[in-house]
């Protein structure tokens, strides 16, 4: 009996996780992360049959990483980290204890800053890109002035900006999938193409970038502004939208 209903929990939070990616895919914010919140609720309930019940591994640890990625996407890393650990106890797979303490270390770093240097070093390439975008605006009506400073705007992008957000933000997962949103978007556009609203969708981007704490709902702004502008970075990104991609 406990067994079906473990399932039947379980099974309810994946329909619902459909349908929150559903829901963002057509723009629908608010019914996504009310679907959210029902995955959440459905999967915490699994999880904690799970623990107090004789569910064997690796069904139980796979729940509580399941349950704590949800929790985080619901903005209740506490009860994220609460489940994360306790997913921990026993002998989950190798696999699945990593990405526990991958949750857990991920926690770890959003509740504190970025150390000075770096935060200085982010900060600067975040200005440099920002003054290359004005450059760019600016001269719309001048197409080799345009194409000059978009190359320089990719080769930041490319060589200084993404570099530097991956290396500083391996536990950091929202940063640096927003790093990949800018770097594919700056791929698919090309300087005879270029207009304002492209412009203005790449500062929105890197000034979120920017910002001390980046969180899923910054990454799917960020893509609808991209739609909006005429540029889907990448048709498979929505991918990074769903629950639990990125602790995989």
């Amino acid at each position: 009996m406990a067994t079906g209903k473990l399932a039947d929990l379980h099974r309810r939070a994946m329909e619902c996780a459909e349908r929150a990616v559903s829901a963002r895919c057509a723009g629908d914010e608010r019914e996504a992360l009310r679907m959210l919140r029902e995955a959440f609720h459905f999967e915490r309930q699994a999880a904690d049959l799970a623990f107090s019940g004789t569910a064997v591994e690796p069904t139980r640890s796979v729940l509580h990483r399941s349950a704590a990625t949800f929790a985080l996407d619901c903005g209740e890393p506490t009860v994220a980290d609460h489940l994360a650990r306790r997913g921990l106890e026993g002998c989950p797979p190798s696999e699945i204890a990593d990405e526990l303490r991958l949750i857990i270390r991920s926690i770890e770093r959003r509740q504190k800053p970025l150390a000075t240097e770096e935060t200085a070093l982010l900060d600067g390439l975040i200005r440099a890109m920002n003054e290359l975008l004005g450059a760019v605006s600016a001269d719309f009506s001048d197409p080799k002035s345009r194409e000059l400073a978009w190359k320089a705007f990719l080769d930041l992008t490319h060589d200084r900006l993404w570099p530097s957000v991956a290396s500083i933000s391996r536990d950091w997962p929202y940063r640096q999938q927003l790093a990949i949103q800018l770097k594919l978007a700056a791929q698919k556009v090309f300087p005879p193409t270029l207009n304002h609203d492209k412009v203005d969708a790449f500062r929105f981007c890197a000034e979120r970038l920017g910002t001390e704490t980046v969180t899923r709902n910054d990454i799917s702004e960020c893509r609808r502004v991209w739609l909006s502008a005429g540029v889907d970075p990448l048709p498979a990104f929505s991918g990074v939208l769903t629950s639990g991609v990125a602790y995989k």
